[in-house]
C-alpha cells in the first residue's frame, strides 16, 4: 500500500499549476492525495488577477479533519499563505517533506507573504527543497550567473536549514541542456536532459515536486524519486499539446532518462562501441582462465572473467591468458574491474560495478575501443550509467542469489520486463537464474543472461550451459559462436 501525500498549496483556477497540477501528477502515479488549500487565486496562463489567502482557522480545520482519517506520510508544500498552522503541523510531523518554494507566479505576481518567517521556521522541517534559479537567488540573496554558482547557492540553502536541495536549471540560460543540481551536503550530482525547444508549459515546478513526492510514496529512495520525477517532467513537456501536459503516467520510455553525473553536461557523451548483432546470450561469469578455456571450447559466445582473490601478478597473468584464449575461440571476453589490464592485453570489453565508476578512466577505455558493461539496480544507477552510454547494462538480481551479497532485493520477472522496455541499451539479466526460470527470463527480450552458480557449480557445466542455451536463445535460431 502506498503512502498518503498531503498537498499544502494554493488553488489555480486555470488548472495548469498549483494544487490542480499536484493532484493530476499524484493521480498519474496512482498515489493517494489529500489537500489543504492555502489560497484561492484568480489567474490564467498570462497573469494572476487576485489572491485570497485562507484564514488560519480554515487551515487548522482542514488539517484536523485529515488527521482523523487520512494521516499523511509525505507532505508536499507549494504556495503558502498563513504559516503558523502549517508550522504547527510540521513540528509534529515525522514523515518526509518536499517543498517547492513558490515565491512569485510565472507572470511575476508575489505569492509568499513572509519570506523571512518561511526561511527561519519552515526550512528546518524540509527534507527536500526544489527552488528554480530565480527562487534560489531570492532565498539566498546570491546571484547565479553560471553552473559554477549552483553548488555554492545550494550550500547556502543547506546552511539555512533544509536537509537537501534540488536546484532546478530549467530557466537557466543554456540553449542545449536543462540541468538540475542536487546536494544533501554529503553527496551531490547533476541531472541533465537535452532541452526541448519551442515548448512553453506552465506548472512544471509543481509537477516536478509532486512527482518526487509520488516517488517517495511509492517507496523509492530519494535519489530514485528525483530521477523518476525528472523523467516524468521531460515526458510531459515532450508530449504536451498547446502548452498543456497530457498526464501520460509513470515513465515507460527510456527516451526520457536523464544523464546523471558529478559535473554539468557541456556536450552529449559519445556511445561506447556496441556488441554487434549477435546477442550475448548465455553469458557465464567465471573466476579463472581455465574456466574461460573450458567454456570457450564448448562454444560460449560471451564470458566475463571476474577474479576477486589473488595477488596482483597472478591476476594479471590470468587476464593475459584469458584474452589469448578468447581470441583463439572467437569468444567475447569481458574483464571485470581490471580495466587497465583489459586495455593492455586487448580484451573485448570491460564490466564495471557502480562502485567502480568513480575510479575508472572511461576516456582510456573508450579510446582503446573496448566495449563497456555496467551493473545497475535502480533508476539512479541507470541514469548514472546512461551518462557513460555503455555497450550494455546488467540488471539484477532477478531472483534471490547466494553468489554474492546484494544490497537490492530481487527484481522479479515483471520488473525485468519493465527495465527491458525502458532500457536504451542491450540488457543482461543476472541473479538466481537457472534451468527452471531461464526460458521466462529470455522471453523478456534481454540481450544476455549472466550465470555464475548455475554453471560453475553444476555437476556437468558444459551440459548445463548447452541446456540453458536450448531453453533460451536457441529458440531464436541465432548462432552462439559468432563474434561481433
Amino acid at each position: 500500500m502506498t503512502s498518503c501525500v498531503w498537498v499544502i498549496a494554493g488553488s489555480d483556477n486555470s488548472g495548469e499549476a498549483g494544487i490542480q497540477a499536484d493532484l493530476k501528477t499524484l493521480q498519474d502515479f496512482n498515489v493517494r492525495a489529500c489537500t489543504i488549500v492555502t489560497a484561492i487565486t484568480a489567474q490564467n496562463r498570462y497573469a494572476v488577477q487576485e489572491i485570497y489567502y485562507l484564514p488560519q482557522q480554515i487551515l487548522q480545520q482542514q488539517i484536523h479533519s485529515l488527521l482523523e482519517h487520512s494521516p499523511a506520510q509525505i507532505l508536499k508544500l507549494g504556495m503558502q499563505g498563513e504559516l503558523p498552522p502549517i508550522l504547527d503541523l510540521l513540528k509534529h510531523f515525522s514523515g518526509k517533506v518536499v517543498c517547492d518554494p513558490v515565491i512569485k507566479s510565472s507572470s511575476g505576481y508575489p505569492l509568499l507573504l513572509d519570506i523571512d518567517f518561511f526561511i527561519k521556521n519552515i526550512f528546518p522541517c524540509v527534507d527536500l527543497l526544489t527552488p528554480n534559479v530565480t527562487e534560489a537567488e531570492q532565498l539566498t540573496k546570491m546571484n547565479i550567473n553560471s553552473y559554477a554558482d549552483f553548488p555554492r547557492v545550494a550550500q547556502k540553502l543547506l546552511q539555512l536549514g533544509v536537509k537537501s536541495v534540488y536546484l532546478k536549471g530549467g530557466h537557466f540560460n543554456d540553449p542545449t541542456f536543462s540541468q538540475d543540481y542536487f546536494s544533501d551536503g554529503t553527496e551531490s550530482f547533476w541531472l541533465s536532459h537535452k532541452r526541448i525547444k519551442n515548448r512553453k508549459v506552465r506548472g512544471t515546478g509543481c509537477t516536478l515536486a509532486s512527482a518526487i513526492a509520488a516517488g517517495l510514496a511509492l517507496q523509492y529512495s530519494l535519489k530514485d524519486a528525483l530521477v523518476i520525477a525528472k523523467m516524468y517532467l521531460q515526458q510531459e513537456i515532450a508530449l504536451s499539446i498547446d502548452g498543456h501536459m497530457r498526464r501520460c503516467g509513470f515513465p515507460t520510455s527510456g527516451d526520457y532518462f536523464p544523464y546523471l553525473a558529478t559535473e554539468p553536461m557541456h556536450n552529449q557523451p559519445l556511445p561506447f562501441v556496441n556488441c554487434g548483432p549477435t546477442p550475448l546470450g548465455i553469458y557465464p561469469v567465471v573466476d579463472s582462465s581455465s574456466w574461460v578455456l573450458r567454456l570457450a571450447k564448448a562454444g560460449a559466445s560471451a564470458i566475463q572473467l571476474r577474479i576477486k582473490e589473488g595477488n596482483s601478478s597472478t591476476i594479471q597473468q590470468e587476464i593475459k591468458s584469458a584474452v589469448q584464449i578468447s581470441r583463439e575461440y572467437s569468444c567475447r571476453l569481458f574483464i571485470n574491474d581490471y580495466w587497465q589490464w583489459a586495455i593492455q592485453y586487448g580484451a573485448y570489453g570491460v564490466h564495471l560495478g557502480q562502485e567502480d565508476i568513480f575510479h575508472a578512466d572511461f576516456s582510456a577505455i573508450y579510446k582503446a575501443n573496448l566495449r563497456l558493461g555496467l551493473s545497475s539496480h535502480c533508476f539512479y544507477e541507470v541514469a548514472r550509467a546512461h551518462a557513460l552510454r555503455p555497450s550494455y547494462l546488467a540488471c539484477g538480481p532477478i531472483f534471490a542469489t547466494t553468489s554474492k551479497t546484494m544490497l537490492f532485493s530481487p527484481q522479479g520477472l515483471e520488473r525485468l520486463r519493465y527495465w527491458q522496455q525502458l532500457s536504451l541499451y542491450p540488457l543482461v539479466a543476472i541473479g538466481g537464474i537457472n534451468l527452471d526460470n531461464v526460458s521466462a527470463v529470455a522471453d523478456s527480450g534481454v540481450n544476455g543472461i549472466a550465470m555464475i552458480s548455475a554453471i560453475l557449480f553444476a555437476e556437468n557445466p558444459i551440459a548445463v550451459m548447452n541446456q540453458l542455451h536450448e531453453r533460451s536463445y536457441a529458440r531464436t535460431l541465432l548462432t552462439t559462436n559468432c563474434i561481433a
